[in-house]
């Protein structure tokens, strides 16, 4: 059990109440199974036909590590790189330059020893659908054989910066990343966020690249009734 309080309070008053409420529990030994923190990667397509809808929504993503992981702010830049703001490279590339979809962008989950990485785009047309999969596995080779450019990293760690101060000046916010640290025992303070993200260099990030965004990718799609371009691929046949 983890109890987070922020904002104005009186600590001993708190502390009372936390005690009267809790103190006569018992505390024992709680057997912890063991989690496994392996990787596993493969090939896999899977495409889901829906009745009433006219456009694709495509997740393209890897199983990563997740907070444990030293890796774990190389994984931030490429999530920054990809989709943080407006200058980011998927949303540059497959909206404002090929007009495909709106919503566009990539996003890091972290769950303790695992998390996951994946690149979408939601609502377009369906002819589309090779070209905005084939975009994003550009973007990937790229990072993947060129560095990044020192303007470009710099850009994406200050905008990353900025938003991660925006998030801890909201006080819900704050509780929930204590509470989350807490609960997955993440080894890092989240204050010093911009620290640890300034310490990113061009190579890690392809580095990062290289290591993550290979070619066992996991694509999913929701696609309208009827929709062929790609046929099903089940998992009894994962390429």
């Amino acid at each position: 059990m983890i109890i987070v309080l922020v904002g104005k309070f009186e600590e001993d008053k708190f502390l009372r109440k936390i005690k009267d409420t809790f103190g006569k529990l018992k505390a024992k030994d709680v057997s912890k199974s063991k989690i496994s923190t392996a990787i596993r990667n493969y090939r896999f397509n899977q495409l889901e036909e829906r009745k009433g809808i006219s456009q694709v929504y495509l997740f393209l993503g890897y199983q990563v590590p997740g907070f444990i992981s030293p890796d774990t702010f190389k994984l931030n830049m490429l999530w920054g790189i990809l989709s943080a703001g407006m200058s980011s490279r998927l949303f540059k590339k497959i909206r404002e330059e090929k007009g495909i979809g709106y919503n566009v962008g990539s996003f890091l989950k972290n769950f303790g020893v695992q998390g996951m990485l994946a690149a979408y785009v939601a609502g377009f047309d369906p002819k589309r659908f090779k070209e905005a999969k084939k975009i994003i596995l550009n973007e990937f080779s790229d990072l993947k054989t060129t560095l990044v450019s020192p303007r470009e990293l710099e850009g994406t760690k200050t905008l990353m910066i900025s938003q991660h101060d925006d998030i801890l000046e909201n006080i819900a916010k704050r509780g929930i990343i204590i509470l989350e640290r807490e609960a997955n025992k993440i080894p890092y303070d989240f204050r010093d966020f911009a620290k640890l993200i300034k310490k990113v260099s061009r190579e890690d990030v392809r580095v990062a690249a290289r290591k993550y965004l290979t070619d066992k990718f996991t694509l999913t799609a929701l696609v309208p009734e009827g929709f062929k371009k790609v046929p099903k691929i089940s998992k009894s046949s994962i390429l």
